[in-house]
Order: structure tokens, then C-alpha cells, then sequence
């Protein structure tokens, strides 16, 4: 019998992310198998067309085994390395963290951090001044009272409730009175944008406006993301989007999670306002 020499394990690394960068977790397996280590990747995506998840109850039943399979490579690993192109991570791919931070593997991602990536310092650098965006929000609520435009109402939503975390921000950093508040408007405001984007299918961020880790008064969070990509100019044409798995707009995150499993919903998060419920008047918070 032939006796083999003993030898140290390489590391062992699981790759996470979304599938929509099925060439980016192509790459990074690359990356890692040239550096000696043992690579974990998900072997199917289900966002090609295939025979094995060509039925909807098959498929269905092929992602529930998908998810505990890939959480079993979590636990066989050193480390996870979540592939985030952009700092985008879905709420799969969180739910894949949380487990991978709660029994202790350690977690490193290929771009920013989501907490880097929404940082307030990060979203708000190129914001206009507060002083000239309060000028600005007033000309354009002025402007919208004529017309009551759906995409004119969200775009001042969102304004406001950035306009207003960020004025929170500059009270907490002069530590000047009137902070609570200045953060009790800033939440009700984020809130209001998270309805707003609920009713609507108006997000933008991977994010969802119902999502667990926005409750306990983190709905400014929510305000970050989408004014990030506001700023950065991205949209979403309702028209060309249906939100479901084969929505083709590059920036729609509606495609991972929007309609996902109620332990990812914020339980305090008021799911009864509708289209029905808008009053035309994009907010009830008063600058």
C-alpha cells in the first residue's frame, strides 16, 4: 500500500455574487486557482435558458437546492470572496454574507464594500452645496405643482430626503442643536421615498424598499443608495421593465430579490400603499 507524504491544504475559497456576472466569477475562479487555492463557485445559472430548469416548478425546486448547496460550500471555506462589480450585492448574495460572517468564515470582495460604496462621505462628493440644492429643490417643487408628473414627483422625493440626511449629517458634525430633529425628518423622508419606490417598482439599488436591513430608523441608507445612482445618472424606463428575471435594463436591480422570502422583508416596512395611494404630492415632509 502505498503511503502518501502529508501535505497542508490549500485555502479553500467560495466565490459569491450575483450569476448576472457569471463572466466576473468565471475570472475571479481564474484568479484564485492561479494563486493555489481550492475554488467553491456556483455551477449553474439559471439566468441562461437550459433543459435542467426549463420548468418553472423544476427550476424552482433546482434554486432551493442550489442555495443549500452553495451555503454548504460557505462552510467548507477559509474565506469568502464575494465577486461585486460596481459594489453591487443582492439580497442573495447578502443573505450568503450574513451566513458566512455568522459561522465565522471570513469575507473579502473584489470592489468596495456595500458599506464603503454608500458611505454618506462617498454618495454625497459631488452633491451641490446644501445651501444651492435647497435653492434648487424649491425651484423644482415650485415647477412641479403645475405638471404632477410621476418621474418629476420621485426625482423631488428623493431630493428631499437627501437634502435632508445630509443636513442631519452637518448638524451631527458641527454637533449643533436641533439634531434629533433634523435625523427624525430625514428618516420619515427616506421612508416615504422607500414607500414611494414600493408602489412603483422605482428603485434603482440592489436595495430592495422593503428589505430587512433598513429597518430600525436605517431607511436614510435606502436615501444613499438611490440618490448614488440618481447622480450618476441612471434610470430605469418603467416601459422597457417588467422587474422579474428577464428585465433587460442594465441598472435594474429588480431582478435579484424584489419578490424574495419574507425573512428578508423589514417587518415594521407599511407594504399597503399602492399607486392608488399617491395624492400627486411627492412627500409630506416640509423643508
Amino acid at each position: 500500500m502505498t503511503q502518501h507524504e502529508p501535505f497542508d491544504l490549500p485555502k479553500v475559497v467560495t466565490l459569491c455574487g450575483s450569476t448576472r456576472f457569471w463572466t466576473e466569477l468565471a475570472a475571479a475562479n481564474l484568479r484564485e486557482t492561479a494563486v493555489g487555492h481550492i475554488v467553491l463557485a456556483p455551477g449553474c445559472n439559471l439566468k441562461t435558458p437550459h433543459e435542467l430548469w426549463a420548468d418553472p416548478e423544476q427550476a424552482q425546486q433546482l434554486k432551493e437546492r442550489l442555495d443549500r448547496l452553495h451555503r454548504a460550500k460557505i462552510r467548507m471555506a477559509d474565506e469568502v470572496l464575494v465577486v461585486n462589480p460596481g459594489g453591487y450585492v443582492g439580497l442573495s448574495t447578502l443573505a450568503e454574507i450574513a451566513y458566512a460572517t455568522s459561522i465565522g468564515v471570513a469575507v473579502r470582495y473584489t470592489d468596495k464594500t456595500p458599506a464603503e460604496i454608500d458611505h454618506p462621505d462617498a454618495v454625497y462628493a459631488d452633491a451641490a452645496p446644501l445651501e444651492q440644492e435647497f435653492a434648487e429643490l424649491q425651484a423644482a417643487a415650485a415647477s412641479f405643482a403645475a405638471s404632477r408628473d410621476l418621474a418629476a414627483s420621485r426625482t423631488l422625493t428623493l431630493r428631499k430626503a437627501a437634502y435632508l440626511d445630509r443636513a442631519a449629517l452637518a448638524l451631527a458634525a458641527d454637533i449643533a442643536p436641533g439634531l434629533a430633529e433634523a435625523d427624525a425628518l430625514a428618516e420619515t423622508a427616506a421612508l416615504e421615498l422607500r414607500r414611494f419606490d414600493h408602489a412603483f417598482g422605482t428603485r434603482l439599488g440592489h436595495v430592495p424598499p422593503h428589505a430587512r436591513q433598513l429597518t430600525d430608523g436605517n431607511s436614510r441608507r435606502y436615501t444613499r443608495q438611490e440618490y448614488r445612482h440618481w447622480l450618476a445618472g441612471h434610470t430605469v424606463p418603467v416601459s422597457q421593465c417588467d422587474h422579474h428575471d428577464n428585465c433587460p435594463t442594465t441598472e435594474c436591480a429588480y431582478s435579484e430579490g424584489y419578490y424574495d422570502r419574507p425573512e428578508h422583508r423589514d417587518p415594521n416596512f407599511p407594504v399597503d400603499q399602492d399607486r392608488e395611494d399617491w395624492n400627486g404630492w411627492p412627500t409630506t415632509v416640509r423643508l
